[in-house]
């Protein structure tokens, strides 16, 4: 007769399948702060029309163009709140900037 073999069964004592850890959820981190771009814009002129409209003619460095804009318009994510004969002021990102025409003193 053959010999009969033990089986241990406390060999299959054990878990086959372990239950997912408890997920981390990390604290949403605050929204950073928008950078401000900066002014770009130059202001070359100020010049009118036939009926007397103030324009500003501006270099925009960026894309290397001339623009005549008059109050109202947007230029590079520029928008021109004001325009008087000394110069302009320049709204961006919720902050407005007055670009004014230098004078050379010779």
């Amino acid at each position: 007769m053959a010999a009969q073999t033990r089986i241990d069964w406390t060999a299959f004592d054990l878990s086959l399948w372990q239950p997912f850890p408890v997920a981390f959820v990390a604290s949403p981190t605050p929204p950073q702060p928008k950078q401000a771009v900066p002014m770009r814009l130059e202001l070359l002129a100020i010049a009118t029309d036939e009926d007397k409209v103030l324009s500003a003619v501006l270099y925009d460095p960026s894309t290397h163009k001339v623009h005549r804009a008059q109050a109202g318009s947007v230029i590079s994510q520029h928008r021109i709140a004001s325009i008087d004969t000394s110069g302009i002021d320049v709204e961006l990102s919720g902050r407005t900037q007055r670009l004014s025409l230098e004078r050379e003193v010779r």
